[in-house]
């Protein structure tokens, strides 16, 4: 990234006086990029302009400010079209692809075998312990004493 400013800077030095300018705001695009586009920040935690402004503060030389429209166009950009590795893409096409795949699959496994002996054990299991915890339960609550004793009856519990 360093030598990207340095180089950045050589033809456009009317638009950053300092290759340290070009890699802080490098940086930032990068983490913008992450922040808007990574399904694991949650829409309410995620940058908005004002903050991208605010976090690029003083990063002009001797602590200067870039034009907020300049950080905007920036963030609008970046906003509407996420940028990604071309690796990646073809990874996560590759993924989807073979995930569509094994479950179109599997579905018609299912349909011309039906489910396996195992898996229908387990389910039978499964409902088997759901109806005696329903069974416990309803006769824990008919169990109960009335009225003033109700407090008694939870302290036991």
């Amino acid at each position: 990234m360093e030598k990207f400013a340095e180089l950045y800077t050589r033809p456009k030095g009317d638009v950053f006086a300092s290759a340290d300018t070009a890699f802080i705001l490098a940086f930032s695009v990068i983490m913008l990029n992450t922040d808007l586009h990574n399904p694991s920040i949650k829409p309410e935690k995620r940058m908005t302009v004002e903050s991208f402004i605010r976090n690029n503060r003083g990063i002009s030389v001797d602590g200067g400010d870039l034009l907020d429209a300049f950080f905007e166009s920036f963030f609008r950009r970046i906003e509407s079209k996420p940028f990604t590795l071309k690796e990646d893409d073809d990874a996560r096409e590759k993924a989807k692809k073979v995930s569509m795949r094994d479950t179109f699959f599997a579905l018609q496994e299912r349909k011309f075998f039906g489910t396996s002996a195992e898996e229908q054990k387990r389910e039978k299991f499964k409902k088997e312990q759901q109806e005696d915890i329903m069974s416990a339960s309803e006769q824990l609550f008919k169990s109960r004493p009335k009225g003033r004793d109700k407090m008694a009856w939870v302290c036991v519990i």
